[in-house]
């Protein structure tokens, strides 16, 4: 990760979710960012919880 600054975190990884098409898109891509080595870094369940949260719709708007 570049590091533009002495606060920027130095390490960091993403977390990357391809899943079937939302509405009228054929594929969607969701990518989380998750600094390390920073005062605050927030632990990996964070970002499974906000994976957890992706519901497929429908193009009429119905989420199932």
């Amino acid at each position: 990760m570049h590091k533009r600054t002495d606060c920027d975190p130095t390490e960091g990884t993403f977390d990357v979710v391809a899943v079937p098409g939302f509405a009228t898109a054929t594929v969607a891509v969701f990518f989380v960012k998750r600094d390390l080595a920073v005062d605050g870094a927030v632990d990996h369940s964070v970002v499974e919880d906000i994976i957890s949260t992706l519901r497929r719709s429908d193009p009429d708007g119905v989420t199932r």
